[in-house]
């Protein structure tokens, strides 16, 4: 029952990525702008994904600026999306024992609008320089053979760039 449960969610989660990532091109994704605290949201969701960087042993830190502690309005379900998608990768490409590190900073842009910054670093195990480019590319995977050792459909970061893209952001790999 287990495998087939997890199987379940495997596959669910693929079904998700294809809609979301066919939601994004079709241009049927809208921005719903909450008030929220940076500092209090991205600490709630590491505790998220602590259990799984506690399975492989992997020390994940997080850090803030002061500015985070103040209320900020924008997408919060898009944003904490790209934010599980960037840990959760850092977590799984990291080896047991390894480390990722979460900063948390606010850059003024112009008067009341600013941007937030999410730096996600991990002693994971790196991404040949020339490969880089094409990690946003939808389905687009470093290690594509079918018996590849980390799992998924390739269209987290391609999701999460778009939907930063939307935002008005970037996503600097």
């Amino acid at each position: 029952l287990g495998i087939i449960k997890n199987s379940g969610n495997s596959l669910l989660a693929i079904i998700k990525d294809i809609l979301d990532y066919s939601k994004i091109e079709a241009g049927k994704i809208d921005l719903h702008s909450s008030v929220f605290v940076p500092k209090s949201e991205f600490q709630k969701h590491v505790q998220i994904l602590s259990g799984l960087a506690k399975n492989k042993k992997i020390d994940i830190s997080i850090s803030f600026s002061e500015q985070t502690t103040w209320p900020y309005e924008c997408d919060l379900e898009k944003l904490m999306q790209v934010f599980l998608n960037l840990t959760g990768n850092a977590i799984k490409f990291t080896p047991k024992n390894g480390t990722v590190h979460i900063t948390i900073d606010v850059d003024p842009i112009a008067d009341e609008l600013c941007q937030l910054k999410v730096s996600v670093k991990d002693s994971g195990i790196g991404i040949p320089n020339e490969l880089i480019p094409y990690l946003t590319d939808p389905f687009y995977q470093v290690e594509s053979s079918s018996s590849r050792t980390y799992q998924g459909t390739g269209l987290g970061l391609a999701i999460s760039k778009k939907l930063i893209e939307l935002m008005g952001g970037d996503l600097v790999i």
